[in-house]
């Protein structure tokens, strides 16, 4: 019988294999989403969310993302696999963690793939932010929020006002909806 955990240190700790069904979501397909993005943006200058809720045994995965054309990158393109902020918050829950919270700031490129996906995000004004991921071991989340390039104290704001849980729920509540009835575009990334 294969273990949760071996099967989570399968294919190199990918995020995205060929065989990974994926539901994606995008503020076009969810109002409520976009509502409370829009929220987001005013009262903390937020200029993006990212959510991934994944069942580990069956390899799938429902994502949103605030930013369509960002998401067809880190998802479409499997940018996400060499992305250093997802590849620290896999690595950390896979090293027994439960729980993770990585401002992006503290994380360091271990490459120059690292670094090009770092500045292409900054490019679409994905900067600065923070994220939390944990894990019970057949299902794993986690929540990512930017902010603009300037605004170095945005996770700081978001963490001192002990925030994150409460988008993070907010968030899951939205994107699982709509993942139930169907509001969004499926695919199965090959």
């Amino acid at each position: 019988m294969i273990k949760i955990q071996d099967k989570i240190l399968e294919d190199d700790k990918k995020i995205i294999i060929a065989s990974t069904k994926v539901i994606r979501i995008g503020n076009h397909a969810s109002q409520q989403l976009n509502i409370y993005f829009k929220k987001l943006q005013y009262d903390l200058g937020c200029t993006y969310i990212f959510y991934i809720y994944e069942n580990l045994l069956h390899n799938k995965k429902i994502i949103y993302s605030s930013s369509w054309k960002w998401q067809n990158l880190l998802v479409g393109e499997k940018l996400i696999n060499d992305c250093p902020v997802f590849k620290a918050g896999v690595e950390g829950l896979s090293n027994g963690k439960k729980s993770i919270i990585l401002p992006w700031n503290h994380i360091h490129c271990k490459n120059s793939k690292e670094k090009d996906i770092t500045l292409l995000r900054s490019e679409f004004n994905i900067a600065n932010g923070i994220g939390i991921s944990h894990t019970n071991g057949c299902f794993r989340e986690g929540i990512g929020l930017g902010a603009d390039i300037k605004d170095n104290d945005f996770y700081q704001r978001v963490i001192s006002n002990n925030l994150i849980y409460a988008i993070m729920k907010k968030i899951r509540l939205l994107t699982l909806r709509d993942a139930k009835y169907n509001l969004i575009s499926q695919k199965v990334l090959n």
